[in-house]
């Protein structure tokens, strides 16, 4: 009874579809697992890159004493990682993160976007400095959550900060008036 509700459900595509599946399940499942573990592997080299990056940034600003400028740290790391990687492709997730790529390795800090921002967020979560009161509120959570992505292996678009420091500020201003309402 169950089977027969299941197959009225389905309609003639349905059944169609599922005959297929039945006759072609193993060529099918195989194919579904082998892009399963390249993309795995792909996030896994992802998740090693931003690692092995990350140590590089704090080496730099290690040997550049106590507080260093970001900007410095920065500029360093990217010249010393465009150096040391040379023509190296590194196989990484797409940025919709549904297929994968080859990338030049010199070229990665541009294509993720590790500008200042980015090394003043490691610089935080590593040395805790600078503090997170030094980071506009929007600023910290855009980095934050980029990086944390980055660092489980999910490459994705970096929001605009400007589009959302400005909805920041509106809600803030909202947020102010509906209070003042209140006291009244």
């Amino acid at each position: 009874m169950i089977r027969g509700f299941i197959q009225l459900a389905l309609g003639t595509i349905g059944r169609a579809v599922l005959a297929f599946y039945r006759t072609y399940s193993l060529p099918i499942s195989t194919v579904v697992v082998a892009y399963g573990v390249v993309t795995l592997y792909a996030h896994n080299n992802m998740r090693a890159v931003i690692r092995q990056m990350e140590s590089m940034i704090l080496e730099i600003a290690n040997g550049l004493g106590e507080q260093p400028n970001p900007r410095q740290v920065q500029r360093q790391f990217a010249e010393r990682w465009k150096s040391e990687q040379g023509d190296r492709r590194l196989f990484l997730p797409s940025r919709l993160d549904l297929w994968f790529g080859s990338l030049a390795a010199k070229d990665l800090v541009e294509t993720l976007h590790l500008g200042v921002d980015y090394v003043r967020i490691v610089l935080h979560k590593h040395l805790g400095w600078p503090s997170k009161e030094e980071f506009h509120p929007v600023d910290y959570q855009v980095w934050e959550e980029y990086r944390h992505r980055l660092l489980i292996g999910v490459r994705v678009k970096l929001p605009d900060t400007n589009a959302l420091k400005a909805k920041y500020r509106e809600r803030q201003r909202n947020r102010a008036r509906e209070g003042s309402r209140r006291k009244k």
